[in-house]
């Protein structure tokens, strides 16, 4: 009987640590597709801002 609780717990524990994982992982995932966005926008801005600096440089 207590190798089948051991049995038991163990399926449970790993069951529990899967569905944790899954969790931790969505999350990256959502937060990566976030930061992936903002990484794209700081560059655009960037890339804006220096033309920017090159046509008043020139114009001066």
């Amino acid at each position: 009987m207590r190798h089948t609780l051991t049995s038991v717990s163990q399926t449970a524990v790993i069951q529990s640590l899967e569905d944790e994982l899954r969790n931790h992982q969505q999350k990256y995932n959502y937060h990566k597709r976030i930061a992936d966005g903002y990484c794209k926008v700081i560059q655009q801005t960037e890339l804006k801002l220096q033309e920017i600096k090159n046509v008043r440089y020139n114009a001066g």
